[in-house]
């Protein structure tokens, strides 16, 4: 009787014991797994659902799904980045104008980017986009694109991430202008070396390229007084953004005023133009 309940305590013991692993490996164990599990269903359904966007509301058809889901599958596995990630981001460069083997090769450099730490994929992609619909992928193509971004960031003061997501913005404006991508990053680079903030640069850029845009086809009286007091039309301001480009040009405006004693602002004569003018005319330059 005594060995019975011996035996009996020993088995009460080694069952609480069992009991109490079999709780263990429920919580660290088997719901985990099952949550893993849960969110690889959920990443694969978003990226079949995204895929599935692309092809019928960008590309307007249901066909070649496979191969498309296989190409960014692979560009998944050699950039290291989620395939939903990768989905969203070709969902909007091919909605931004986009196609083909473009828009893959694009994806990739900014996947690229993005995994380097020059910003989210979303901004970097509209970079790289607003780029080449700007300046034409013939001229000018997403991977010098974010090339010459990366430059911007080396030599610029200011958070990469927030360029990205304000330069897009300013792009079509420079092209119809004239002024090089090269050249706007270089304006930007500059302005920010004093104050590192990459959106006030963009914002004086905008104001700058608005004064030369307005003065072609009406500067103001102001404008045209202090054009005509250093012998210069709007005609051949013109023509020296086109030969000499917009920085040189400015520089030349800066020195004639001052021999005139014009003052700059009686020919930037809004403060955000002004204000960006004179943050790049300064001794950074």
């Amino acid at each position: 009787g005594a060995k019975t309940k011996a035996f009996n305590k020993a088995m009460m013991k080694a069952g609480k014991s069992v009991k109490k692993i079999g709780r263990q490996m429920t919580t660290y164990l088997t719901l985990p797994i099952l949550a893993v599990g849960a969110a690889s269903v959920k990443l694969s359904m978003d990226f079949d659902k995204s895929m599935t966007k692309i092809n019928t509301l960008v590309r307007g058809s249901s066909d070649d799904l496979g191969d498309l889901k296989k190409s960014v599958l692979e560009l998944s596995d050699k950039t290291a980045q989620a395939p939903v990630e990768l989905a969203e981001g070709l969902y909007f460069l091919e909605s931004a104008g986009l196609k083909g083997a473009n828009a893959m090769e694009t994806l990739e450099q900014v996947s690229k980017a993005s995994a380097s730490g020059m910003g989210e994929m979303e901004a970097l992609s509209v970079v790289a986009a607003a780029a080449q619909n700007a300046y034409g992928v013939e001229t000018l193509s997403a991977s010098d694109a974010l090339d010459k971004f990366g430059v911007m960031v080396q030599t610029g003061m200011f958070n990469a991430e927030e360029l990205s997501q304000v330069l897009g913005k300013q792009l079509g404006l420079a092209s119809n202008l004239g002024i090089s991508f090269d050249e706007v990053g270089a304006l930007i680079s500059t302005y920010t070396q004093t104050t590192g903030d990459a959106t006030a640069a963009s914002n004086g850029l905008s104001a700058i390229m608005m004064t030369f845009a307005k003065l072609e086809s009406e500067p103001t009286k102001k404008q045209a007084e202090a054009l005509d007091a250093i012998g210069m039309s709007a005609e051949q301001v013109k023509t020296m953004m086109g030969e000499q480009g917009l920085m040189a040009t400015m520089q030349h405006l800066q020195t004639q005023f001052d021999s005139a004693g014009v003052p700059m602002a009686d020919f930037f004569t809004k403060s955000q133009a002004l204000k960006g003018a004179l943050g790049v005319l300064g001794t950074q330059t």
